[in-house]
Parts: C-alpha cells; structure tokens; sequence
C-alpha cells in the first residue's frame, strides 16, 4: 500500500481538525486495534505521520499502556509487551526539504496522544523536527498531559530536532510515561525521547516530562545530545520553566560538537 502527497499525509488521515468547543468524546479519534503493518509506505512533504498528518483539536487514542512510577516497581518493560499502530515506512517526498515528520503524527496543534506504539525505520537524513511519535506538537493550553503511554522502536535519522518520541515540544504540556526503545542519529538538538523543549513567552505555563525512559543509542554529530532531552530553551523570566522528573536513561549517547548529557544535552533556561 502506498500513500503520497505534499501537505499533511498520513495512512490513517490527512488531517484531523477539530472544533474546540466539541467534548472531549466528540474530539477522540479511538486507533485501539488499529494497524498498519510493514508493507505501508507513507510517502508525503510537510506534516506526514504513519498515521496522521495533521491533527488539532484531536484526542488520538491507542491501545498501549505504560505506568512507570513507584507504585510499579520502576520495571522497564520489553517492547513485545506493546501492540504497533504503525510498522510501515516513511519517506520524504523531497529528500532535500520538508518538515515535521512522525511515526505517528507529523504536526500536532493543541491536542494530546495517549497508547500510541511504532515500530518503524525512519531516514530522514537532512530533514528537521522528526519524532518516533510526532514530529512538532505545540499546545497553548495547560493541559495536563499531551503525550502519555507512547512507546518507539526502530532507527530515526534525522538532521536537527530529532527525538524517540517528539522532534520538537512547543509551550505547554507533560509528556508521561514514554519509552524509547529505538537507535536516534542526527546532526543537533538530538534526544533519546525529546529532541528539543522550548517555550515562547510569558504565558506559556511550563514543559514537564515525567516518567520517560531511553533504553536505545542515541548519537548526534553537531551540539546539543541527550539520552532524554537534547536541548530545553526558555525565555528569561522566572515564572517560565521546563522539568525532567523521574526519567532515566539506559543507551550509549554519543555527542558531537558540546552539549552531551547522559539526560540532557543542553539546558537554557533560568529554572
């Protein structure tokens, strides 16, 4: 099976745009059973994701659960344990340009992901902000949880913003109890779950990523590799912050140029 095109390309949907004063039922896109196996090839520009492209206003559920907090002993657990949504391929249209690829979603504007599993190989050698999960996720709501219990497993290359789990997190939001189990390669601002955090101003509340784990090699050429985050970015003002709480890492991290942390590759932020 294979699915092309330029803008917002994914093997479930192109886009998914919701109202935001529908309910949360009304917003929920339910992927719990659903699959796409390795002969899929999602072939797209900007904004391509195994299975969506785009997504706003979106609840995207899957099947997978993952609770890694002291009530569970802190046992990390084997990959097999998950169900895939996406084992298919990803490729770029242009090899030369383009942006905001994920496993799962390439863009996502004010919406959360929660159970969500891939298993793919994504080479994606000179193109920016591409995620395991989702390429670019941005929320200007303080929402409590924007990605929770996803899970990746493959090889990602990339060039800049490249993470297991998110490329690139914009302003609000708590990414929870993600795992990456896959080999990451890329030039700057490369994480084993997050590339890089960043949030824009004073009315952006903060950035938590809590319960994330790194079991695979992550290996970056240029400045700026973490085994979590590869770089956190804020403005100057106090009320503003970014966390990583509760997370480890388990890979071999191999830097480049500076900013090399077995968590985080470069921190700059005021708290």
């Amino acid at each position: 099976v294979n699915i092309s095109g330029t803008t917002n390309v994914g093997g479930f949907a192109g886009c998914v745009n919701f109202n935001n004063s529908k309910s949360e039922d009304e917003r929920t896109v339910n992927l719990n059973g659903f699959e796409l196996k390795n002969t899929v090839e999602i072939k797209g520009g900007v904004n391509t994701g195994g299975l969506i492209g785009f997504v706003k206003n979106a609840i995207i559920k899957g099947q997978n659960t993952f609770d890694y907090n002291e009530g569970s002993g802190l046992t990390i657990p084997k990959f097999s344990r998950f169900t895939p949504n996406f084992s298919g391929k990803i490729i770029a249209a242009n090899p030369s340009s383009g942006s905001c690829f994920g496993g799962a979603i390439g863009k996502a504007y004010n919406s959360s992901i929660k159970g969500i599993c891939v298993n793919s190989i994504i080479e994606l050698t000179n193109l920016d902000s591409i995620g395991g999960i989702v390429g670019h996720i941005e929320s200007t709501l303080q929402s409590s949880k924007i990605i929770e219990d996803c899970t990746y497993k493959g090889e990602l290359i990339g060039n800049k913003n490249i993470g297991g789990i998110v490329g690139i997190k914009t302003k609000n939001g708590q990414i929870l109890d993600c795992i990456n189990y896959g080999i990451i390669s890329a030039k700057e601002n490369v994480g084993g779950v997050l590339g890089k955090l960043c949030y824009e101003n004073i009315n952006d509340g903060g950035i938590f990523v809590n319960y994330c784990v790194n079991t695979g090699a992550v290996t970056g050429s240029g400045a700026d590799t973490g085994g979590i985050v590869g770089y956190m970015q804020g403005e100057n003002d106090i009320n503003l912050y970014v966390s990583i709480s509760h997370s480890g890492n388990y890979g071999k991290i191999t830097g480049g140029d500076t900013g090399v942390g077995g968590i985080l590759g470069r921190c700059n932020t005021r708290r």
